[in-house]
């Protein structure tokens, strides 16, 4: 595989975060709003098969600690970042929201800074149909009926960004009583 447009310029580090873009130009336009400080990659193939082209490149991109796919504005690449984001581990990947169609079009409207703050407020991708709300219902697992009566309890899996000794307390007795294997996300 010939790898992302750029990619041979930058070492990954899990210090710095990484910007991937739709096309060859939007990559040269941020590296010229960055003074080529930042890594800066493009995808070879279009929005299309954009997961493609980082599916090819997984290994080296999360050599990264943050993917910022920044790709058009437009239908084709709202599409090709839902079909990127889940290749990563859940929070990996952020998104950059731009007010014009790209990076090169900011570039051009003389809309730096703008550019360069999209890049740094870039968000960790949550898909619409997720809802966002401000309360969130927390349950001990030891107390839901449909656990405490389970015959068999093999494996439990967590990703709870960082709350994993609150999750695993609160299924202290399952654990106890079915010792189950555990996989666990760490966050330092």
């Amino acid at each position: 595989a010939a790898g992302l447009f750029g990619q041979h310029l930058f070492t990954p580090s899990p210090k710095i975060a990484v910007v991937v873009t739709e096309g060859e130009i939007d990559a040269l336009s941020i590296a010229e709003i960055q003074q080529c400080k930042w890594p800066v990659v493009s995808i070879r193939n279009g929005a299309g098969s954009a997961h493609i082209d980082l599916a090819e490149q997984i290994e080296w991109l999360n050599g990264f600690k943050h993917i910022i796919l920044c790709f058009d504005e437009d239908e084709a690449g709202k599409k090709a970042i839902e079909k990127c984001v889940p290749l990563f581990d859940s929070g990996k990947v952020k998104v950059t929201k731009l007010p014009l169609k790209d990076a090169n079009a900011m570039l051009v409207d003389g809309r730096t800074q703008e550019l360069q703050q999209a890049l740094w407020a870039a968000q960790v991708y949550r898909p619409d149909y997720i809802e966002r709300s401000s309360e969130v219902s927390i349950d001990e697992l030891d107390e839901v009926p449909e656990l405490v009566m389970l015959d068999r309890l093999d494996l439990v899996k967590l990703d709870v960004e960082g709350a994993d000794l609150h999750a695993l307390c609160g299924m202290a007795g399952l654990l106890a009583r079915h010792r189950p294997a555990l996989l666990v996300e760490c966050h330092d």
